[in-house]
């Protein structure tokens, strides 16, 4: 039911309580196991929170409410409002905390994602460096061999001069 529409939707709308003794026709029957007949009184109460309403409790009787009955059923409807919102509460809290744990479950597993791709960039890095070594050593080693070649080549240079 929407606001402003039939008694419960103009009670929400209006956030006030509504007291009938002329009950519109065919609007509802209190029935038992002896049968069923056609309430005197109507009673709707918003269940309010600060200016919220969270819900139209809606009560018929045979009889006319009391004052005392009406004020008793406004202080209940203020309790049931509040353990509404409560529950309303926890049941967010309880959303908001399943989330936070499955963010932290993902960051988590990204973390050892991250550890494992650390692990494999330092092994590469690792084996580039043992290369890099490995490379730097030939080209010494190919260094002083071509160092060696030009000495011989100026030695027989020298010797064939020489004859």
């Amino acid at each position: 039911m929407n606001l402003g529409e039939g008694l419960v939707g103009n009670c929400a709308l209006e956030k006030q309580t509504m007291h009938l003794t002329e009950i519109p026709d065919n609007y509802i029957q209190i029935t038992s196991g002896l049968g069923g007949s056609e309430p005197h009184s109507l009673l709707l109460i918003p269940m309010k929170m600060e200016d919220e309403v969270l819900g139209v409790i809606e009560i018929a009787s045979f009889n006319e409410f009391e004052k005392y009955q009406i004020g008793f059923l406004e202080q209940a409807s203020l309790s049931i409002a509040s353990s509404l919102n409560m529950a309303e509460t926890n049941r967010r809290t309880s959303e908001l905390l399943e989330k936070t744990q499955q963010q932290a479950e993902e960051m988590s597993a990204q973390e050892e994602e991250m550890r494992q791709n650390m692990e494999e960039l330092q092994a590469t890095q690792e084996e580039s460096s043992r290369r890099a070594e490995e490379f730097e050593q030939k080209f010494i080693e190919l260094q002083d061999t071509n160092d060696e070649l030009v000495r011989k080549i100026e030695k027989l240079e020298s010797k064939l001069k020489k004859k």
